[in-house]
């Protein structure tokens, strides 16, 4: 460290009346005006002056604390335009912010502690729902606070103290044929629901897709559909068979949506009320429209399509996820086993029996 000093009037001092000082601390220089009586005055205030910049850059301040953010404010203006733009569950993730932002009306971001999130999970096993319901809402609390902490309004996510539930991700919900009977038989005259339900069961699309289908993404011509706006962002293409061609091209094309609200004309939104209804009346315990995707994968697993092409179908990126869906192997794999029953393992040959004999080797059987 050198920390040059000039006299008032000498040469280098652009001052005639006070001490001037100069010093480099980083690469960067440092210049100005000293207010000293003597040249030890000036030394003084020019050191203090070097040990204030070399302080700021080893103890920095402190950084202020995020501002204080309403949670409902940042869900509206911040996290639902991002989904909107990078997420497939758009619609879903404004159906939980509305139930979230109502639990935690008037909190702000700092105030939800995990604590606060417990109440919430215990709250909503309190009005019957699944577990696996409550790890969805739960997924999409976590997402907001992700986002909030990447834009610096929190200082953490207190999600990551919240366990999820455990489920059984292996189970699968799948409409048998008497099922099916009993269901189409209690939606009676609904036509559009019966249209719905049957696409589901014959292309395995989502809810979501095909609320979201559009005459456009209709190819009559070559018969497939092509699948847009999905859960993993990417786009896939699903043959029509003909009871699917039959339904889509009895649509009418009063909007740009295939599936339209009655009320509105625009695009359904749902059909929870009316299929829970008819579910109901049919006696099926335990099913929600998403079975109807399950069942479809099982049907094309019994009729002993290949795991690969399921999963094409689909949608799905890694093949794990539809061997759920593989009971139709399962009948394969029983009589492969059972052919171990008639087996019969090979017996010795006889030249190798007398020759271990005779030299005092107990024979072994070959298995």
């Amino acid at each position: 460290m050198k920390i040059r000093i000039w006299k008032p009037g000498e040469r280098g001092n652009p001052s005639d009346r006070y001490y001037y000082y100069q010093f480099f601390l980083r690469k960067e220089r440092y210049r100005g005006i000293l207010e000293a009586r003597n040249a030890e005055q000036a030394k003084q205030a020019a050191q203090k002056i070097w040990d204030d910049e070399w302080n700021r850059k080893y103890d920095p301040e402190p950084t202020p604390p995020p501002a204080q953010v309403l949670f409902a404010n940042f869900v509206k203006e911040t996290y639902l335009p991002w989904s909107k733009v990078h997420k497939g569950s758009y619609d879903d993730d404004v159906r939980i912010t509305l139930l979230l932002t109502t639990f935690f009306k008037g909190r702000t971001l700092a105030e939800i502690k995990p604590a606060m999130i417990e109440q919430f999970k215990m709250s909503r096993i309190g009005a019957g729902r699944a577990p696996a319901t409550i790890n969805r809402e739960l997924s999409v609390l976590s997402k907001v606070f992700t986002l909030a902490v990447r834009y610096e309004v929190a200082e953490g996510n207190p999600c990551q103290s919240v366990e999820r539930f455990a489920l059984d991700n292996e189970r699968v919900r799948y409409l048998t044929e008497d099922e099916e009977r009993r269901l189409f038989e209690a939606m009676g005259d609904n036509e559009q629901l019966k249209d719905i339900v049957t696409v589901a069961l014959h292309t395995g699309m989502r809810r979501g897709e095909i609320f979201n289908l559009k005459w456009f993404d209709l190819d009559f011509d070559r018969g497939v559909i092509h699948v847009r706006k999905t859960k993993t962002k990417l786009n896939r293409v699903v043959p029509m068979n003909g009871r699917v061609r039959e339904i889509l091209d009895k649509q009418k094309r009063s909007s740009e949506f295939v599936f339209t609200s009655a009320k509105t004309g625009e695009r359904l939104m749902d059909v929870k009320k009316a299929f829970n209804t008819a579910r109901l009346q049919a006696g099926i315990p335990d099913f929600q429209l998403r079975d109807l995707r399950h069942s479809c994968a099982t049907r094309l697993s019994d009729c002993g399509e290949e795991l690969v092409t399921v999963a094409e179908i689909l949608g799905h990126t890694d093949i794990r996820m539809t061997k759920r869906y593989s009971h139709g192997m399962h009948e394969r794999k029983r009589q492969a086993l059972e052919k171990l029953v008639s087996f019969t393992p090979r017996q010795p040959h006889a030249k190798n029996v007398r020759k271990e004999k005779r030299q005092g080797v107990r024979p072994t059987v070959s298995n």
